[in-house]
This record gives C-alpha cells, structure tokens and sequence, in this order.
C-alpha cells in the first residue's frame, strides 16, 4: 500500500498490488482557519472537518477511533502529567466514591476510596467485594456455593453445589446436566417412592430412609477417560 499526499486537498492511496485507486479529495485539518491546511496543525480545542468530494463533515477528535470508537485514555495522566481530556474513571467504567454506596448501579465497578476496596456488581445491582490478594466465600461464582431449589426433575450442576428437591410424590428418575469432572454436589431427598439416577451413577453406597430428609454427595470423576459419579449417603 502507498499513501501519496497531492496536495492539501488531495489524499491518494494506491494498492498497486491490486491496481486500485482510492483516493480524492479527503482533507483533515482544524477550525481555525476558513480552510483546513497543513500548517495549521490541531489543538485540543480544535474540531476535525474531513471533506469527501464537496461535502464536509465536522466531529470532535476525542470521537475519531479505530472501527469508529471513542479513543479516551485512563485517568491515569500522561507521561507529561497532563490528562487533556480530562477523563476519569467512570469514563473507564469505574465508578469512584468515598465510602461504600448503600445502593448500586448495575454492571459496574466500585472503587471506595475509605476502605481501598473494589466492589463488582452485577446485572440486578448485586454487589460483590473482589478481594486483591486472595479469593474467599465472597469472590466465588454462585456455581460454587449457591443452594439450588430444583423444580423438576433434570439436576442442572452449574447453578450450584447443594439441590434441594421437593418431597417425592412417586418414583421419580433424575437426569443430569452440565457434570462437571471432579466436582462435588450435595442432593437433598426425602419420600418413600423409588429414585433413579442415570446409569453412569454408582449408588452403592446410598442408603435411602424415605421417612427423613436424605443428604446425598455425588462427586463426578474421570477414570481412564470414563466418566463416571460416585454416589454416597451422609
């Protein structure tokens, strides 16, 4: 690709690989001149007009990125200790406050100046403390640690690691999604009908009293590339 410059109202680029021209009258320069020239160069105040054939059009450089975007750096400043545009760090997408918020945007990051601490929140404003040095009960997903209320009969691994299951009111079979290798769930049962599970699951340690509520650990593992679900009772 070839980039010629004709003169100050003329741009040309030629791909002499595939023959073909792109080119003419694209101009760029600032405002404060009637027309945009090359030694008029841009300041931060200064707009971009880019003129095709006879048109012009004016827009705010901050507004010119690649495929269109916004450029904006972080608040961070320049290596010069300048932040020309003046960006902060809800422009970034962290919102800054001084102590924490007793309500919470939803899908944003908290930085709460008092404490240091960074706080997420999530699509219904649910906000959750991220830890910087370690990750505890907080910082798990809810796949990890939630307590799932099962309304049918299919046991959905990634929305939980405890099941509770209404009370049996006939034989029931279960099925499974989403096992995942090496994890452990807990299944709360209580009913005096028949359950089933599917046939990769060995039960032969569950000891079922239909009478109480039944607390069974399923652990999904992989021998010889066979998965496979150890079943017992607790």
């Amino acid at each position: 690709m070839k980039l010629v410059i004709k003169d100050r109202y003329n741009v040309v680029v030629n791909d002499y690989a595939r023959k073909v021209v792109v080119s003419k009258n694209l101009c760029f320069g600032g405002l404060n001149s009637e027309y945009p020239n090359a030694t008029t160069p841009l300041s931060d105040t200064d707009k971009l007009i880019i003129r095709q054939g006879s048109e012009w059009k004016q827009v705010d450089k901050s507004e010119i990125g690649g495929g269109g975007g916004v450029i904006k750096h972080s608040e961070l400043t320049l290596d010069d200790g300048t932040n020309p545009h003046g960006t902060n760090r809800a422009d970034m997408g962290i919102i800054e406050v001084d102590n924490t918020p007793t309500t919470w945007q939803p899908n944003a990051i908290y930085f709460v100046r008092n404490t240091g601490q960074i706080w997420q929140t999530d699509s219904n404003g649910v906000a959750v403390l991220m830890s910087i040095s370690s990750v505890g009960y907080n910082e798990l997903k809810q796949e990890l640690k939630s307590t799932v209320q099962v309304t049918g009969t299919n046991i959905d691994w990634a929305q939980g690691v405890a099941f509770q299951v209404p009370e049996l009111t006939a034989d029931t079979t279960f099925t499974f999604s989403n096992v995942q290798e090496n994890k452990q769930i807990k299944l709360y049962l209580k009913g005096n009908f028949a359950f089933s599970f599917p046939t990769y699951v060995d039960v032969s340690n569950v000891n079922y009293d239909g009478a109480v509520w039944n607390i069974i650990v399923l652990e999904a593992i992989n021998i010889n590339g066979s998965q496979t679900i150890k079943a017992y009772s607790i």
